[in-house]
């Protein structure tokens, strides 16, 4: 069994599941989806002590992490606290001194209660001093700077969601993407071919392409594209309804979904007397399904690399529907669609 686990682990990688006798990881992750294979399981864990489950509970647990920005400001504030403490201590030093200084060089020294007046009144410019030095506007200029560059980056085409991530966005000089569903639709189409002879130039023609074969090959390739895979139509993520299953399958699915196939339909008609799953080692995944109508005739229907499909083939369908021998000439000339 293959399993695609790029949801809980964001590795687009196929990670196949065995036992451990054989050396491979038996649990399947929560979130993850069967590509290939058939099995059965046993759930050992739902909810928040699942794999998908933990993640999701850290990930709301986690804390915001602080920004080069916040840290810069952070600093910046200790140190304009630092200064305007200082600052007050010498003011409120250097006023005590020099009233002191006046009193005693006065005719007459003040009473008691003009002097606690007076360091009152020292206090409280020393104070002032510290308040003044606190830039209080500080974090809401940088907030407006920051909902001003979100606008800015939105007319460059970056759609930014939290305020924070515009300095970093901003001072970044280098990004480093995986293409596959960041810059692609994570998804496979079937755009050339080449079946009977006659060759698919693209996606658009998929229509008029399968109308010009001949009756028996249509229906033998939409047999194929359906029992031989183990792909089928669900809701996905978001709760559309599309293709589940392999990328390759389900590019082959919507091939056939285009050119009228019901694929549960064949696999109800065709029930499959063999099945041998996709394996690294022979690069292929084979079903065979008995003929109806016709005792003890099987179908049996390959796809996999091209190449290993092609070195085991020795007949094929010719352009008017007719099985010839698969010669050199004609074996090089598929090579060379291959290639």
């Amino acid at each position: 069994m293959t399993c695609d686990e790029s949801s809980a682990t964001g590795e687009s990688d196929a990670v196949k599941k065995g036992t451990t006798d054989e050396g491979r990881d038996p649990f399947v992750l929560s979130g993850a989806k069967v590509l290939e294979g058939v099995g059965s399981m046993v759930v050992v864990a739902v909810g928040t002590r699942s794999f998908y489950g933990k993640i999701m509970m850290a990930m709301r647990q986690g804390e915001t992490a602080v920004t080069p920005l916040q840290r810069k400001l952070d600093i910046l504030a200790e140190q304009i606290a630092k200064y305007g403490m200082s600052a007050a201590i010498l003011l409120l030093i250097t006023l005590t001194v020099k009233y002191l200084v006046n009193c005693a060089l006065a005719p007459e020294f003040p009473p008691a209660s003009i002097m606690f007046s007076q360091f009152v009144s020292i206090v409280i410019e020393a104070i002032t001093v510290v308040v003044v030095a606190v830039p209080e506007g500080l974090p809401m200029a940088v907030t407006i700077s920051l909902a001003y560059a979100t606008t800015k980056m939105l007319q460059d085409g970056n759609l930014v969601r939290q305020l924070a991530a515009c300095e970093t966005m901003g001072g970044a000089t280098v990004v480093c993407t995986d293409k596959t569903g960041t810059l692609t639709q994570n998804r496979m189409t079937v755009v050339r071919g080449v079946v009977a002879g006659r060759e698919l130039q693209s996606r658009a023609e998929a229509r008029a392409f399968f109308e010009t074969l001949p009756r028996e090959t249509r229906s033998l390739l939409l047999e194929g594209i359906a029992v031989n895979s183990t792909a089928f139509e669900g809701p996905d993520e978001q709760g559309n309804i599309d293709f589940i299953g392999s990328k390759s399958e389900c590019a082959l699915l919507g091939f056939g979904k285009v050119c009228g196939l019901d694929y549960r339909c064949e696999r109800a008609d065709h029930k499959t007397a063999r099945v041998y799953p996709f394996s690294s080692e022979k690069k292929t995944m084979t079903t065979i399904v008995p003929v109806t109508g016709r005792e003890g005739l099987f179908h049996v229907h390959a796809k996999g690399a091209s190449e290993i499909v092609l070195g085991s083939c020795t007949r094929m369908i010719g352009s008017d529907g007719t099985v010839t021998e698969l010669d050199d000439k004609a074996r090089a000339e598929l090579q060379t669609h291959i290639s």
